[in-house]
Order: structure tokens, then sequence, then C-alpha cells
């Protein structure tokens, strides 16, 4: 369905295809988009949103450790837990596993420092630069 007739958009067409896309298709996209580039991040880049480097293990624990793990990626159980849930115009994101926000936020008492993996990365926001209206343009 093409909203642009002689340079003019077409208001009615353009007020059906908003209603279906904002808020609700937006924020599965959004929704999805995130999660993929959470993903990526923890089992590729090891860095924040923000490109920050996370902190090394400490030297007891990277003891433990062997070449084939990753800082937030031993066997990829935080990563294919992340989810997003959409209830009307809020949207959730995050994981049910009990360490996902020590790692997001460090622990308490300062032991075990803050990872950031969770948030819009440079990345992602070109990505939805490009998503969101190509999505929009799909439309009912």
């Amino acid at each position: 369905m093409d909203i642009e007739l002689d340079g003019v958009i077409e208001f009615e067409q353009l007020e059906a295809r908003w209603s279906y896309w904002w808020p609700g298709r937006a924020l599965d996209v959004f929704g999805e988009a995130l999660e993929e580039d959470t993903r990526l991040r923890l089992e590729d880049d090891e860095v924040s949103p923000s490109g920050k480097r996370w902190a090394d293990w400490s030297p007891p624990y990277a003891a433990t450790r062997g070449p084939q793990h990753k800082l937030l990626f031993g066997e990829g159980d935080l990563a294919r837990s992340l989810a997003y849930d959409r209830n009307g115009d809020v949207l959730g994101f995050g994981s049910p596993l009990p360490y996902a926000m020590v790692h997001q936020t460090g622990s308490r008492d300062g032991r075990l420092p803050a990872r950031e993996y969770v948030g819009i990365s440079r990345e992602l926001g070109r990505s939805l630069d490009a998503i969101f209206p190509a999505d929009f343009e799909r439309g009912v």
C-alpha cells in the first residue's frame, strides 16, 4: 500500500497504518532488535552498550575458565534466557535467571563488578533508524 499520492501523504492511509504500528508493532520491533543486539554483544563483543569493555574476571575465577569461555557467555544460558515482553504499550526486557541483574548492575558488596549488557548500543540505534521506517512502510 503506497501512502504517497503525487508527493502528498494520504492522511487516512497514514492514520490507519499508524494505529496498527504504534505502539504495539513498534515495541515488538524494538524488543526483537534489543534481544538480537544484546545476544550478539554477549556472545561476540564483551562490551557494554556504550562500547566500554567489561571488567576481566578475578584471577582466582579466571583460573577456572578455559579459552572457550567468555565473560558472560560460558554455556550461553544468559543469552538464551533474554526476552522481551509487551503488555499494551509497556515493554519489559530481561532474563529470569537469578544472576542476570547482578551482572548488569554489579553486586552490592562490590565483589562482582557491573558488566552492563542491556541497553541501546550505537549499532542498535543505527539499525533502528533503518528498521522502523521499513517496518512502518510494510504496514497493515
